[in-house]
């Protein structure tokens, strides 16, 4: 779907503004709404189609990186010469270990966050310092790029973003133009009726396997998760 539709969409359902002119105020607001929502679906949860692959050469004795810009938060990051991933660590703990051990070196094992490059970058601090070349590993989330009102004249595709989830972001919408209209009861029946719907994609994402599994699990756990779930019913 492109991002013309989806604002003709809006437009229709709610009878606001002229589905031909695309540059107005309400065109502009629209796309707006469409940005917000979107950014709120992508810090609901991570789903599967944000995924992106994250590698960072290291240099021997280099300890600031600067990921690309298409990664919007990290994941998890783990070293090729290294066991288990880098911990996140808090400016006091970094500097903690930094004042005890300034010449420390070795296998990263902690990295911080120190802000964004000028082109709103993610930018890491890893310790301790590299004693060797070699590559972190990781995932983080694909940055979600805002749309403008000049894209729906230009046929823009919705990034990434699966078409089941468009209707959800359809919904969002709505309940901001209800809002701006002063339709308080249509704006509070759509913000729930979007957070239904948002909520009820997150067990979808969650049941995906990666395999069958090959045996049933033993008895015993059976049992322990029936009693949490509040019956014991066999």
């Amino acid at each position: 779907m492109t991002l013309a539709t989806l604002v003709q969409l809006v437009k229709r359902q709610a009878r606001h503004g002229d589905l031909n002119v695309t540059t107005d105020q309400i065109s502009i607001d629209i796309v707006n709404y469409i940005n917000l929502r979107a950014r709120r679906i992508w810090r609901r949860w991570n789903w599967d189609w944000l995924m992106e692959e994250i590698s960072i050469s290291v240099a021997v004795g280099t300890i600031d990186y600067t990921l690309a810009s298409t990664v919007g938060t990290i994941l998890i990051l783990t070293p090729d010469n290294g066991v288990g991933q880098l911990k996140r660590t808090t400016f006091k703990r970094y500097h903690q270990w930094q004042k005890d051990e300034d010449d420390s070196t070795g296998v990263p094992s902690r990295y911080m966050s120190i802000g964004r490059s000028s082109t709103k970058a993610i930018r890491i601090r890893i310790w301790p310092s590299p004693s060797a070349a070699t590559t972190i590993r990781g995932w983080g989330k694909t940055k979600w790029t805002s749309y403008v009102v000049g894209d729906i004249s230009t046929n823009t595709e919705i990034q990434f973003m699966p078409e089941e989830f468009l209707n959800v972001v359809l919904l969002g919408v709505l309940a901001n133009v209800a809002e701006s209209q002063g339709n308080k009861v249509e704006a509070q029946e759509k913000e729930q009726r979007f957070k239904n719907e948002l909520d009820d994609m997150i067990p979808d994402e969650e049941n995906k396997p990666d395999e069958e599994l090959s045996s049933p699990p033993p008895d015993l756990y059976i049992f322990n998760k029936r009693g949490r779930s509040g019956t014991q019913v066999l």
